[in-house]
């Protein structure tokens, strides 16, 4: 397993998964090989096929009585490649029992949210990002504009939330976003393109067109 685990390291994926595949000929009951040639295939981006292996890792580790940890690194795994080929549903399923494993990850609740995004809950992706910002920000702390070094995933996070926010479309969901998307900026110091153009489509929608015009041309 470790000479996959190198040769996954070293970008080596085909010979990564040779690796495993003998590995797993002398342990065909180990959580840890499946689950890592599961990576393995999704870095070569054979989604279906890195499923397979984190479903029997789940399985695996559920006989064999893993730590709360390895069971949310599989829980996840499948959770965001199951989102990847459009079972949305499931993927709900399981990052639901990947937080419940580990409450305290932002990333669960994040992708978690994003795949309530993807069946259009949008209350409950609301949530989940929100829960995400609430975690990583006992972590690196609030964002604080024009200081510290750029907070990526809390970026990340306001980013996603904004997106929620301007599709359900509430009464006072445009201006939300707005402040959303103005911490998303502040995180990372405006380095995002995708801010400012999200940001200009809820100005659009309110019929700011000034401000829209603005962040469209600092998007671009």
């Amino acid at each position: 397993m470790y000479a996959g685990q190198c040769n996954q390291m070293l970008g080596q994926y085909e010979e990564a998964l040779a690796h495993y595949k003998i590995g797993i000929s002398y342990n065909t009951e180990s959580a840890e090989i499946y689950f890592h040639r599961g990576l393995a295939y999704v870095s070569l981006t054979q989604f279906h096929e890195g499923i397979n292996d984190f479903k029997k890792a789940h399985d695996l580790s559920k006989s064999s009585g893993d730590k709360d940890n390895s069971k949310y690194r599989i829980l996840l795994n499948l959770g965001i490649n199951l989102r990847r080929v459009g079972d949305a549903k499931q993927s709900i399923e399981y990052l639901g029992q990947a937080i419940q494993a580990q409450q305290n990850k932002p990333q669960a609740h994040n992708n978690l949210g994003l795949s309530q995004y993807e069946m259009q809950n949008w209350d409950e992706a609301i949530t989940s990002y929100e829960n995400a910002i609430r975690l990583e920000k006992s972590q690196v702390g609030d964002v604080t504009p024009g200081s510290g070094p750029p907070k990526e995933y809390l970026s990340l996070y306001y980013n996603n939330k904004g997106l929620a926010l301007y599709h359900r479309g509430g009464e006072d969901d445009a201006k939300e976003a707005i402040a959303d998307y103005q911490k998303a900026i502040d995180a990372i110091g405006g380095t995002n393109a995708e801010n400012f153009f999200n940001r200009g489509n809820v100005y659009l929608s309110n019929s700011e067109f000034e401000k829209a015009h603005a962040d469209f041309d600092t998007a671009i």
